[in-house]
């Protein structure tokens, strides 16, 4: 009884470890942020400082880099985005950059299974290339790290940064004109009282349209029997603030 025992204990230690993943020297990392009705997340890998020279040592500058450890980063985006006034379209980039003393060039390249840089670079495979300035970083990162800052519903920015080094990529979406596509063609085929009062509230959150926003939440209150006491509140705003218009 006492040998089944130590048998199966050691069955269960092998199978417990079995299934353990030992960390990498850069651990995993991933970033997910909704911007609007955008919703983008980040894959990659986070190296360490380790007391060394990062940008113009380890990275050199004037070299493309994998923006990381490892498998290249990649971008993933549910919605066309605008860089630097050019149109990046939804899906999935690999991120490289090419570090300089005062500026850096980003790459989103359409390529993303590739271990560290691709074996052979092929330009028609870029899908936007912008350009932005470096930053001074204190207190410094000792390790890698990426960012996605909302700025509104309509803005954001990626930023990178890395020992003493900063960068931030500003970008757009097209969540306004989406909704007010959507508020204007596509709201009246909807039958749902919640449609029409989250519509109302986006117009009086960014302060536009206040007649539309008042005709949206009350037809949100006719669609209910018995309308619950933040639409009559969405409803009293709306009503001031498009008295205040007329004034």
């Amino acid at each position: 009884m006492k040998k089944s025992f130590l048998i199966l204990s050691s069955l269960l230690s092998i199978s417990i470890f079995g299934q353990m993943k030992f960390p990498t020297a850069s651990p995993e990392a991933e970033v997910e942020q909704t911007i609007g009705i955008v919703k983008m997340q980040i894959d990659y890998l986070r190296p360490a400082k380790k007391g060394r020279t990062i940008f113009g040592g380890l990275v050199p500058y004037g070299e493309i880099w994998r923006t990381g450890a490892n498998e290249n980063t990649t971008i993933e985006f549910s919605d066309d985005i605008k860089i630097d006034n050019t149109t990046l379209e939804k899906g999935k980039y690999a991120i490289y950059t090419k570090p300089e003393k005062n500026q850096w060039t980003i790459y989103f390249y359409k390529d993303t299974k590739n271990w560290g840089l691709p074996k052979a670079w092929n330009d028609n495979l870029v899908a936007l290339k912008t350009t932005v300035k470096s930053q001074k970083l204190s207190p410094s990162s000792e390790f890698f790290t990426i960012e996605i800052n909302p700025l509104s519903n309509n803005d954001g920015e990626i930023v990178m940064k890395w020992d003493t080094t900063q960068i931030q990529i500003p970008f757009q979406t097209f969540s306004h004109q989406r909704l007010m596509a959507y508020i204007d063609n596509g709201l009246s085929q909807s039958t749902n009282a919640g449609d029409y009062f989250q519509a109302g509230s986006y117009l009086l959150r960014i302060g536009e349209n206040p007649k539309k926003a008042l005709e949206l939440t009350e037809k949100a209150i006719q669609l209910i029997d018995n309308p619950p006491a933040y639409m009559l509140k969405q409803k009293e705003q709306a009503e001031a603030q498009l008295k205040n218009v007329k004034k």
